[in-house]
């Protein structure tokens, strides 16, 4: 929309107005964007997490399978 300005200090307050409103969106598009990114670094990490969470769990055969061999290991005699 493009209208026609009489008054020269008019058309100075709607640049500064508009330069302004150019400067917000900039600071909200990168604001939005950082947002983003630390959600995609928090959904990393959740997933790791749930990763580590699965593997630190320990059958009840592997704690059977430890328990006999640490029966069976020999140490040399002196």
């Amino acid at each position: 929309m493009i209208r026609e300005i009489k008054d020269p200090a008019e058309a100075d307050k709607l640049l500064r107005i508009q330069r302004d409103l150019d400067e917000t969106k900039i600071i909200l598009h990168k604001t939005i964007d950082g947002v983003l990114a630390q959600g995609e670094k928090l959904d990393s990490l959740v997933e790791k997490n749930s990763d580590l969470s699965v593997a630190s769990q320990v059958s009840p055969y592997m704690l059977i399978g430890r328990k006999l061999h640490a029966k069976c290991v020999f140490w040399p005699s002196k």
